[in-house]
């Protein structure tokens, strides 16, 4: 090997090196919720809002949105699989920091609010030890005069197991909807893009080691 080709692969080597190490440093952060959170009504995965969120911040994104999931057990037999069962799968990805973004599919199924409150509880009970945000389901033209009950219960229970909570309708006022909407349910690339941009600032907090008293 003459000394130019030595000192490429070590060039390489190096680079290979550096790459791998900040790759590792990036934050790793599991968004878990519904459709929204695996980017229905986004033009393709990279521009729903938790991989517009996860590039801006330098984060790796865990994303384990599933379509048609309600949190409860209390959805409908022919639903996907509810968050408390995909609790597992969350907690085997081992975040830095889980964001959860669920609600929407459980107003939407009428799921009685006392049997949402049990198992969010259940839900933040098991990832105690975790850095949790619950943010409140986008707004959606479908879920407005459903919606309350269980924006709630999702604030009411971050903040009793020490969570941080993010109203997402804040993101844009109720008069610009149609405008973000994909459809009664989802908001469409401008919309995610929208909900990226308000909650950026919010969630890089997130990761803060907490102030000394």
């Amino acid at each position: 090997m003459t000394c130019l080709r030595f000192a490429r692969f070590v060039l390489l080597a190096l680079f290979v090196v550096a790459a791998q190490a900040a790759s590792a440093a990036r934050p790793r952060v599991a968004f878990f919720g519904s459709s929204t959170v695996a980017g229905v009504g986004a033009a393709n995965a990279q521009t729903r809002w938790s991989a517009l969120v996860s590039r801006k911040l330098g984060w790796t994104e865990l994303n384990l949105g599933l379509s048609s999931s309600a949190l409860s057990r209390a959805q409908p037999r022919d639903a996907a699989p509810s968050g408390v069962e995909r609790l597992d799968e969350l907690i085997a990805t081992k975040p830095d920091l889980v964001v959860i973004m669920y609600g929407a599919n459980d107003a939407d199924h009428h799921v009685p609010i006392d049997a949402f409150k049990r198992d969010l509880a259940e839900c933040l009970h098991r990832l105690q030890g975790m850095k949790i945000v619950v943010l409140s389901p986008q707004r959606s033209q479908k879920l407005v005069d459903v919606r309350a009950p269980y924006d709630d219960a999702l604030r009411e229970a971050a903040i009793a197991a020490g969570a941080i909570y993010i109203d997402t309708t804040a993101a844009f006022p109720a008069t610009e909807l149609a405008a973000l909407s994909a459809d009664p349910y989802h908001l469409n690339t401008k919309g995610h893009a929208r909900v990226a941009r308000f909650l950026e600032p919010l969630l890089r907090s997130a990761l803060r080691p907490a102030a000394r008293r």
